[in-house]
């Protein structure tokens, strides 16, 4: 039996849109680390939080992720989540150490045209980092 030296099935174009999805995925828990107040006490208890706060995540997207062996499939199914991932770097950018709350979707659908307007105006930044990024 000859063993292949491949470590990995696939193109590496396949390789570099997993990665880049699971990145993608990420970076807002990436932002929201710096961003979001972890309680004051002993630094083990700082370190292994945000420690959680990122590997719970990427655990979960990586078994999402590899649901499907078909890397297209995968990132279709994971959609919603890139589609969130997108909405919440505007809204860290735009109310700062936040996660997507209720009363923010409720805005959203119930806004009037010139107040999104207003509002879009002055999110012209995040907007642009988040159509080049995702």
């Amino acid at each position: 039996m000859k063993l292949s030296n491949k470590k990995f099935s696939g193109s590496v174009a396949a390789r570099i849109l997993w990665l880049w999805t699971f990145v993608l995925l990420l970076l807002p828990n990436i932002c929201l680390l710096f961003t979001e107040r972890v309680p004051a006490g002993e630094p083990w208890a700082r370190i292994s939080a945000s420690f959680g706060f990122l590997l719970v995540p990427a655990a979960a997207y990586v078994a999402l992720m590899t649901i499907s062996r078909n890397v297209g499939k995968t990132v279709w199914t994971v959609f919603p989540l890139v589609f969130f991932s997108a909405f919440q770097m505007v809204l860290l950018d735009l109310f700062g150490c936040s996660v997507i709350a209720v009363d923010m979707w409720l805005n959203l659908v119930t806004t009037n045209a010139s107040e999104a307007g207003e509002l879009l105006g002055s999110m012209l930044p995040a907007i642009m980092f988040v159509a080049m990024f995702y």
